[in-house]
């Protein structure tokens, strides 16, 4: 259920009613010099709050994220390693809903493709463009708004696990 906040409808309405009372003509006013009344003042028109759904779509539960949050690049570190790489992603020309891309790593790179469904987040790699060699397996975090995945990289010859956090740079997006 998206967070609302309780007091926006009473936030409204009270600046709906200062600006009226603003732009109202005071009582007994005065008429113009020539004689004419006064014009009435203009009607006010405000924008209702965007609804909920809106505000949702900008932060989006783990289980919707899907192909568009995944595009573009992420940040990736693995457990018990002080540096950090870089993933980046694209749409796949071949399947659709699903990603494709590179990882960079120190002085390793690899082709991955895969995608995230219900919030579930699957990547193949390969190292040389031909053969698996590693699994990327996990889960979007909830309450991250899409820009965070946590899980498990297995390699695929040694069957060695090592835990990953594919996170969006602070600027991206």
């Amino acid at each position: 259920m998206p967070y609302r906040r309780p007091a926006a409808a009473a936030v409204s309405a009270a600046l709906l009613s200062i600006l009226a009372a603003v732009l109202a003509p005071a009582a007994g006013a005065a008429e113009p010099a020539s004689g004419a009344p006064l014009a009435s003042p203009p009607a006010v028109v405000v924008a209702p709050a965007a609804p909920p759904a809106n505000r949702a779509a900008a932060c989006p539960a783990a289980e919707k994220v899907g192909q568009a949050e995944l595009l573009g690049r992420w940040e990736v570190r693995f457990a018990n390693r002080p540096d950090r790489g870089t993933v980046d992603f694209v749409v796949h020309p071949d399947f659709e809903g699903a990603v494709r891309g590179t990882v960079a790593y120190g002085d390793a790179s690899s082709t991955v493709a895969g995608d995230v469904d219900e919030g579930v987040f699957a990547v193949d790699a390969s190292s040389d463009g031909k053969n698996l060699t590693a699994l990327w397996e996990g889960h979007v975090t909830a309450g991250s708004c899409g820009r965070k995945i946590e899980g498990i990289w297995t390699d695929s010859a040694t069957n060695t696990k090592r835990p990953f956090v594919l996170q969006r740079p602070a600027a991206a997006r």
